[in-house]
């Protein structure tokens, strides 16, 4: 007998599990490279340009392997979640309030939570949108 789970069960899980890590996957010594890049984006259309797109590639190949590779992981199924947003209600702005603290640890400092949570939210939504092209080639 096959029993469905509450998919609120499974999210409610992972992102538990994204908390609990000890590092988020954009770890510490990374937050500031990552934090700056977001200064420039447009929230109004989640565009990337050329330049941009070439600085979020060198940030992501600087992350250590595991977690580059978790993260091009998380932000594919992220994506998916929000190819069904009218079913689920969880557009880009949704999914990167609930996943961007545990993804970039800007929840674990309260300097950073107050100064950096839009960055932040900006920065996963920008992730989520073009993950394919940013993490072409970076995932093993």
């Amino acid at each position: 007998e096959t029993k469905e789970t509450d998919p609120h069960t499974i999210a409610g899980t992972f992102k538990l599990w994204l908390r609990e890590m000890p590092e988020p996957l954009i770890p510490s010594d990374h937050y500031d490279a990552f934090i700056e890049l977001a200064d420039d984006i447009n929230a109004g259309t989640l565009e990337l340009v050329d330049a941009k797109r070439s600085h979020l590639r060198d940030a992501l190949s600087a992350l250590p392997a595991v977690n580059r590779n978790t993260l091009g992981i998380t932000l594919d199924l992220l994506h998916e979640t929000h190819l069904h947003e009218k079913e689920n209600k969880m557009g880009l702005r949704n999914l990167a309030v609930v996943f961007s603290p545990p993804l970039t640890g800007v929840d674990r400092d309260m300097g950073r939570m107050m100064s950096d949570s839009a960055k932040a939210s900006l920065l996963v939504q920008l992730l989520i949108k073009h993950h394919a092209t940013l993490f072409d080639g970076l995932v093993d």
